[in-house]
């Protein structure tokens, strides 16, 4: 008799296991969380003719969580750049694919310095500057390492038409010889259409200001060599969706010999 509680606790722990083992085998597998749905609207891929890409990638507020930039689709999957914010919501960093990586500072909400970093060293960093509120140049300064410092490279200054678009563009080049300041090239930006600009935020990646300079497409582009004064005329013309985005764009220019030289863009959204 003394053997009963004995076996009587053997068999409830028996039974216990097997209730546990039961329970475990009816336990459903946790999938992976779906990912978040695209902003609908949102600039997705501009393709290229020569087959190049770019694809933006979102979060579901709308600020741009990742760039993927592939300018030769037959020698891999191109360039990601992943966006990084602080807790106030602002850009802090991009991380990209290659190990570069691009920091970000701020004055008064507005961004004034981005540095990038190669190897986990400064390489160099693009400074900001405003009047009013509103971007006036940005100066460009390099790593020397014969100096073992930052030398100023190079500075593009800005002026804008009444709506705010972007209305000429005129970059200095630092002397190697001299150290001084030279113009080596104006730009100015005609005959706005008054319609989304998609490419504007893209064409400032890898180092991305987020700084709009033409919220509208311009159909025509001068630019003077300052070297040698040639100038070139570069003419888009532009197809758009019922929403006033651009669908297509026809990019036309004469090279040298005077031969007429045409791109091509496509636009797609989410």
């Amino acid at each position: 008799m003394k053997q009963i509680p004995q076996i009587i606790t053997s068999t409830l722990i028996v039974l216990s296991l097997m209730f546990t083992a039961c329970k475990k085998q009816s336990v459903t597998p946790q999938l992976p969380p779906p990912q978040p749905q695209q902003p609908t609207g949102k600039l997705s891929k501009l393709i290229y003719d020569t087959g190049a890409y770019d694809s933006l990638y979102y979060l579901a507020d709308g600020r741009i969580s990742k760039l993927v930039n592939n300018i030769d689709t037959a020698a891999g999957d191109g360039v990601n750049y992943e966006f990084k914010y602080d807790a106030t919501g602002r850009r802090e960093r991009i991380n990209s694919s290659e190990g570069w990586y691009y920091l970000y500072q701020y004055t008064n909400g507005k961004v004034t310095t981005i540095s990038q970093y190669i190897n986990q060293h400064k390489s160099s960093y693009k400074f900001f500057n405003y009047t009013n509120d509103v971007l006036t140049s940005m100066e460009i300064y390099n790593y020397n390492g014969a100096a073992r410092g930052y030398e100023f490279s190079a500075q593009h200054s800005y002026s804008f038409y009444p709506d705010d678009n972007l209305k000429k563009e005129v970059t200095h080049v630092v002397d190697g010889f001299t150290g001084q300041l030279v113009k080596h090239m104006t730009v100015e930006y005609l005959d706005y259409d008054n319609k989304f600009n998609a490419e504007e935020l893209i064409r400032q990646i890898p180092y991305y200001y987020g700084i709009v300079r033409m919220k509208n497409n311009p159909g025509k582009r001068i630019v003077k060599r300052e070297s040698n004064g040639v100038i070139t005329t570069f003419n888009s013309q532009f197809t758009y969706d019922q929403q006033a985005k651009p669908l297509t764009k026809k990019f036309l220019y004469q090279d040298p010999s005077g031969g007429v030289i045409e791109t091509n863009t496509l636009f797609y959204y989410y």
